[in-house]
């Protein structure tokens, strides 16, 4: 008999899967591995509208949560704007609007200079708790100009957005229904005040920054509170930790 493709990739073995980068933004391949499979993790109709840009942003609007300005025609001046593409990962699918054509569903958003950051959180559909902030890192590569290139960790105490990200991201929780292990990506404005870009429901790279500092790992903290709802106790960073992308 013929072998899917889904059946090569994740047999329908007993134990259960967990979706990572590229996946979400392929939500029918999602709903393939689903059929005889048990995902942990956001089901595809969520993980579509987090990806689905016009669904996104009336998400933040409704949660008070700012962003850069957002069009889904092209600007007359392009200069200061970029193309952004909802199903995208890593910056690969972020050029400047003056530089390129938009794609079908791709949509504009103004440009903010600055460097980009990343919040790490654990949700389980109606509350969220906020598990680590990091600085991201991206390299220019001429078609690529915001290419993910790695990320550093900053303590959570110390750190003057905390209280502010731990209220959106609960409101978020509220709004959509999130569980499990995401990141929440923004950019700090001229005035040192986060825009968010992106919210990825599924667990980021910058888990490893974090995950030294869960004596079960945060893996296992993604399986509960997909399962049960069960949060697990924000844990003290004990060091700053960074990885870089071999690129």
């Amino acid at each position: 008999a013929r072998v899917t493709g889904a059946a090569r990739v994740a047999p329908a073995w007993d134990y259960p899967r967990v979706c990572g980068s590229g996946l979400d933004g392929q939500p029918e391949v999602l709903a393939r591995l689903g059929r005889e499979r048990v995902m942990l993790g956001n089901p595809p109709s969520i993980q579509c509208q987090f990806r689905d840009p016009r669904h996104f942003f009336e998400w933040l609007d409704r949660c008070r949560i700012p962003y850069p300005a957002v069009r889904f025609q092209r600007p007359r001046d392009p200069a200061g704007w970029l193309i952004k593409s909802g199903c995208s990962e890593g910056g690969k699918r972020v050029r400047f609007c003056a530089h390129h054509e938009a794609a079908p569903g791709d949509y504009f958003q103004r440009h903010i200079e600055g460097a980009a950051h990343s919040a790490l959180f654990l949700a389980n559909g109606e509350s969220a708790r906020l598990l680590g902030i990091n600085t991201l890192w991206t390299l220019d590569r001429g078609e690529t100009p915001f290419l993910f290139a790695g990320a550093m960790s900053h303590p959570l105490p110390q750190h003057p957005l905390t209280g502010t990200l731990s209220g959106w991201l609960d409101r978020l929780a509220r709004a959509t229904g999130i569980v499990g292990l995401g990141s929440l990506d923004f950019v700090l404005d001229r005035r040192c005040q986060p825009q968010v870009l992106e919210v990825n429901a599924r667990p980021s790279a910058t888990l490893a920054l974090h995950d030294p500092d869960y004596a079960e790992g945060l893996l296992a903290a993604h399986v509960r509170a997909c399962r049960s709802g069960q949060l697990v106790d924000i844990a003290p960073a004990r060091q700053i930790r960074a990885f870089r992308v071999a690129l």
